[in-house]
């Protein structure tokens, strides 16, 4: 093991007493945001609070209801959106489940041309389809997945191993089953070698 100079063992303490303080730093800011996030959505509650009981003091009844509607509306804004992101991480790990061998799980999603296979419930939160939509999305769009599909144990799938051979390997297994020298010459013409 190569030693370090006395200067780069005190610049190494250094950075690393420096990363502890930025580490604490950091902790200390996210208890703090915490801590005024709560203080903030605490005080719009007290004053949104105070804010229908003057106008239930004052008897405008209009007033009250414009602002629990705006106030529904906006929770229901906020349901959709939490919905929203729920579905598309659900719809997200169904296709992770059916494409283990893609290269990026987010494009397959973006394939349109064939969401008619899938059905999303926004209400009851679920996604069916995705096995039929990832087999055609495979099916056209090839590109999106490895070469190769491995099983569970990591070995070459199941049927013939000739698909998943180079043209090089395929010439050289060709060429070993070759007898005659009208055979091998057919061979080098078949994959663009030179012949003799």
């Amino acid at each position: 093991m190569p030693e370090i100079s006395d200067e780069e063992l005190k610049q190494f303490k250094a950075d690393q007493q420096r990363a502890v303080d930025l580490e604490a730093s950091k902790k200390r800011l996210e208890d703090e945001n915490g801590k005024f996030k709560t203080r903030a959505q605490d005080a719009e509650g007290k004053l949104s609070d105070a804010e229908k009981a003057k106008l239930e003091a004052e008897g405008n009844t209009q007033a009250l209801l414009d602002t629990e509607r705006a106030e529904k509306v906006k929770l229901q804004d906020q349901i959709k959106l939490s919905n929203k992101t729920t579905l598309r991480e659900k719809l997200r790990n169904e296709v992770s489940k059916y494409a283990k061998d893609a290269h990026d799980v987010d494009m397959i999603i973006k394939v349109t041309e064939h969401k008619d296979l899938l059905k999303l419930d926004e209400e009851l939160l679920t996604v069916e389809g995705t096995k039929e939509y990832v087999e055609k999305v495979r099916e056209t769009h090839g590109y999106l997945f490895s070469k190769k599909r491995l099983d569970v144990d990591n070995k070459l799938p199941k049927g013939d191993d000739e698909d998943f051979k180079t043209e090089d390997e395929k010439y050289l297994s060709d060429l070993r089953a070759c007898t005659t020298r009208q055979q091998m010459n057919d061979l080098r013409r078949k994959h663009g070698k030179p012949v003799d």
